[in-house]
């Protein structure tokens, strides 16, 4: 394999949970405390009976009773080697990515580079 650890992309179990609007659109009729934009943020998914959530990446479970301290902290509490939780590449496609702006996702256009008024930006992304 010719592709660093950093460039290498770790498959989510549940390849069509990476973009986060999927996730939170799950949470359509969501009636517990827990807010579905921090639970879709975090890698969760409702899973559509009673109040059980499930990462996209890891697949680890938990119901609206268990978030106690939020669901960042949460998922990295209960489920420390998620690849999301950990911050490796799963293919994770934040909310604010998942417009079609300038073509990206659906067109190819890496997360890296965004132009704002014709100006390029470049983020650099670090993996630890």
């Amino acid at each position: 394999n010719d592709l660093s650890s950093a460039e290498q992309v770790t498959k989510p179990p549940v390849v069509l949970m990476k973009h986060e609007k999927t996730r939170l659109q799950t949470f359509s009729s969501w009636t517990f405390f827990t807010d579905p934009q921090d639970l879709a943020e975090a890698g969760f998914f409702c899973m559509g009976w009673s109040d059980l959530v499930q990462c996209f990446c890891c697949g680890g479970q938990l119901s609206g009773s268990d978030l106690k301290d939020g669901a960042w902290d949460e998922h990295s509490r209960r489920f420390p080697q998620c690849s999301f939780i950990l911050g490796h590449n799963v293919e994770n496609v934040p909310l604010h990515m998942d417009e079609d702006e300038e073509g990206y996702p659906e067109k190819g256009c890496p997360p890296c580079m965004k132009s704002t008024n014709g100006k390029s930006i470049v983020l650099i992304l670090f993996i630890m």
